[in-house]
């Protein structure tokens, strides 16, 4: 269906990687109870809520600009989550309908994805990409010395990855574990004393907190695991820093190698998926020089 041109007005529904949906009114001064069909309602929040002035996007199916204010009501979107990451890689659908008789998704106009998002003197503007930019984004085969595949084709907050990435083919359930943190250092390092795994069993997995202030939050990389006090140290501090008691869920790392990691700690060496002897950038400058 189509909207009627006299009433006709934008709608934009932000989806985040851990199912969190923010519904923003984004044309219209007061919220609006949008039909879902079937007798269901939801609420679309306007005026006070969102000060959203212009979505700017190209016919042909590139990029886009959203510019909007902060979101004050703390059950909506706010200067923390922002920064914290909760909206990273969010998807984003726009559609438009006629106010007086609002439905969802009436008439869609596009699909994007949330990109960088700037904080520009308590405005953010958020860029998006279309799925045209999608499509131009490098797919071709990846030769390296190290694997080029995700462990166990699987990230813990985004779910089974796509199947260029997909070829570790080793069951994640055997792989990832959970626990309570018994001590903290600091938002990337911290402990649970209770884990029995050997050294380095975690070395560049992945953590993500389940119950706390972080839970929600995009997953880190493990940089390093010591069986000794269960120390856990991540590539990047979690937002908030986490306290005892806090639950997580953490995978088996992969350093990618294939005769340390492949072979040696999965013994899933027929699954490698680099050239463990294609030679560095250095080696072939070398032969080049001479």
């Amino acid at each position: 269906m189509t909207a009627v041109a006299e009433r006709r007005t934008l709608m934009m529904r932000i989806e985040a990687l851990d199912g969190t949906i923010e519904r923003i009114a984004a044309q219209y001064p007061h919220d609006l109870l949008v039909s879902q069909g079937g007798g269901a309602y939801v609420n679309y929040f306007g005026g006070l809520h969102t000060t959203t002035s212009n979505i700017q996007s190209q016919a042909e199916g590139g990029g886009a600009v959203i510019d909007f204010g902060f979101v004050e009501d703390l059950n909506h979107i706010d200067r923390e989550q922002v920064h914290s990451g909760k909206w990273d890689g969010a998807q984003v659908y726009v559609f438009a309908t006629d106010w007086s008789l609002p439905v969802e998704d009436e008439e869609p106009i596009a699909r994007f994805t949330v990109g960088k998002i700037m904080d520009q003197d308590g405005r953010y503007t958020t860029q998006l990409m279309g799925q045209r930019d999608r499509l131009n984004q490098n797919n071709q085969d990846i030769y390296s010395a190290q694997c080029i595949y995700t462990f166990c084709d699987y990230h813990l907050d985004t779910g089974v990855v796509p199947y260029r990435e997909s070829k570790c083919q080793l069951d994640k359930d055997d792989f990832i574990v959970t626990g309570t943190i018994t001590s903290v250092d600091d938002s990337a390092n911290f402990y649970d004393s209770t884990r029995p795994e050997a050294d380095d069993w975690f070395g560049n997995g992945e953590i993500i907190f389940t119950t706390g202030q972080n839970a929600g939050q995009p997953r880190q990389n493990v940089r390093s695991f010591t069986q000794s006090g269960g120390k856990i140290v991540t590539s990047s501090p979690f937002y908030y820093p986490p306290q005892v008691g806090d639950a997580y869920q953490m995978i088996a790392g992969c350093r990618k190698r294939g005769k340390e990691d492949c072979t040696g700690k999965h013994s899933n060496r027929v699954h490698f998926g680099g050239y463990s002897y294609v030679p560095v950038t250095s080696q072939v400058a070398k032969f080049e020089a001479n």
